[in-house]
């Protein structure tokens, strides 16, 4: 059983990488990658990344900031875009579980969820899976927390809510007003 699913989330991730993956800096990385340095480094003043006095995603930051100072850039941009990738395909994957949808059916609404998100819907530009950035972790911890709302398991529903709350503020914010 666990078989089939590691091998289903590694198809979709296959799938996403194809459709998402750019091997150039994308979407907000440029600006996420010196502050995630600084709040590791605790070099934090007024005036350092648009005058922010608290650093906001701190435990995505601090995380990233990490592995920024332990390795190149480029091999934390491709391993944290494989893991956030991963971690939306696994979310994506447990609510069509919940939904009890074949896994056919879950490729093929998970291929038209990445063709309306993937370049971003609307004026604002909003994508979901696309670059690494605290949101794409956001979106699939709220994902989960959809999922086990479904499943009337509030507790569980309100903790990766909380968590997705706390990774990304607006994307855990509308996730809460949308439960």
């Amino acid at each position: 059983y666990y078989v089939i699913i590691i091998l289903e989330i590694i198809l979709l991730l296959v799938i996403t990488s194809i459709l998402c993956f750019k091997f150039k800096i994308a979407y907000n990385e440029m600006d996420i990658f010196p502050y995630a340095r600084a709040t590791f480094a605790n070099e934090f003043s007024s005036k350092y990344f648009l005058n922010f006095d608290f650093p906001s995603n701190f435990l995505f930051n601090f995380i990233l900031g990490f592995f920024i100072s332990k390795y190149d850039a480029f091999s934390v941009i491709i391993f944290g875009r494989l893991l956030s990738y991963a971690m939306i395909c696994s979310s994506y994957l447990y609510l069509s579980k919940v939904l009890k949808m074949k896994f056919f059916v879950s490729a093929m609404t998970y291929i038209l969820f990445l063709y309306f998100f993937k370049n971003g819907i609307g004026d604002a530009g909003e994508w979901i899976v696309g670059g690494l950035e605290s949101k794409v972790i956001a979106y699939s911890f709220c994902i989960f927390s959809l999922a086990l709302f479904l499943k009337e398991k509030y507790k569980k529903g309100f903790l990766f809510a909380g968590i997705g709350l706390s990774t990304h503020l607006l994307v855990g914010t509308y996730h809460l007003i949308c439960l």
